[in-house]
């Protein structure tokens, strides 16, 4: 008999880590009395720096090992409606109520041909247009992330962070390459983390010095410049700064999930691979657990403590019970 092949899921591990910190912040920013105490102000920027790109990471990891065939036109559709349909449900309930809209027909059309990207929800519109965009350009993408030539896929995304913002005046290209007209987190810049995951996904392995080594030049580069400047890089729209900046965190949280992996008890791993398996649904009825808390009430900031792992558990619950999960990374995003 061969040798049992064990199932790699870090990957989830790490997808989870990343939803549990957005949804406390969240909350943090959404529904908490302002102002916020130094220490929460600061883990939200935290929060902030790491989770979008942290997402874009994970996802290009998974979909080189999910796609690494011919896909079917039914699993490129999903990949691509899946988060479009969450930006639309998480969008009209952001209008609905934390813009207290009185939506008309001109209104709902707007979010759905994303000339309108509410607050909140415009990460799930990019998750979607990346995912078109990799399957659009996936021969070549996979081709060149084998070679020497996989660098240019990480320059490329920096040099657009020099692009011209205040000429885009038409949200869904600002969706693609940035707008100084709302808060978008532009595909083409943090596709930098969607390639650098392929990238990884090609070595699934531990610590290595010379990506801790870049990583922390990277890190170190953006708190420098955040003490001297005592600001931040540019967020809206992205610097190349921003982008690099959760460099050395994210490669902490895959290190971390690699150990968690392998140590955690099978229960408390099944937990965390079911939020990482199933991570737009937590992204989305997150959002709209969070939406509904706002419009009615404010809380103090102790009671993210309470209000954080309610909304967890309760999405846990519902996903749990609906949809029953195969376990590992082969479920995206």
């Amino acid at each position: 008999m061969g040798a049992t092949v064990r199932r790699d899921y870090s990957i989830d591990i790490m997808k989870a880590l990343l939803v549990i910190g957005m949804v406390f912040a969240h909350v943090l920013q959404l529904d908490v009395l302002k102002p916020l105490s130094a220490p929460a102000g600061f883990f939200s920027d935290f929060i902030n720096l790491v989770t979008f790109s942290g997402f874009m990471f994970c996802f290009g990891y998974v979909y080189r090992i999910a796609y690494s065939g011919k896909p079917s036109p039914g699993r490129v559709a999903g990949a691509v409606l899946k988060p479009l349909a969450a930006f639309y449900i998480s969008g009209i309930l952001y209008r609905t109520l934390m813009s207290n809209a009185d939506l008309g027909a001109k209104d709902l059309l707007d979010i759905l041909i994303l000339s309108d990207i509410p607050g909140y929800s415009e990460f799930l519109a990019s998750f979607a247009i990346m995912s078109l965009f990799y399957f659009v350009f996936r021969k070549w993408i996979t081709r060149i992330v084998v070679t020497p030539w996989r660098f240019l896929l990480l320059v490329l995304p920096l040099a657009f962070c020099f692009f011209p913002y205040g000429i885009v005046r038409a949200n869904q290209i600002g969706l693609v390459v940035g707008s100084t007209a709302f808060a978008a987190f532009p595909v083409v810049q943090y596709s930098f983390w969607f390639f650098l995951g392929m990238i990884f996904s090609e070595r699934r392995t531990g610590f290595r010095a010379a990506p801790f080594a870049v990583s922390a030049v990277a890190t170190i580069a953006f708190i420098s410049w955040s003490i001297v400047y005592r600001n931040y890089p540019s967020r809206f729209p992205p610097s190349a700064l921003w982008i690099v900046g959760p460099a050395l965190f994210l490669y902490g949280y895959l290190l971390l999930a690699k150990l968690m992996e392998r140590r955690l008890l099978p229960g408390i791993r099944r937990v965390l691979v079911n939020v990482g398996e199933n991570t737009i649904l937590y992204l989305l009825f997150s959002n709209i657990f969070i939406f509904a808390l706002t419009k009615y009430r404010l809380f103090e900031e102790w009671q993210v403590f309470l209000i954080a792992p309610a909304i967890l558990l309760s999405v846990y619950y519902f996903v749990a019970t609906v949809r029953k999960a195969p376990g590992g990374i082969s479920r995206v995003p």
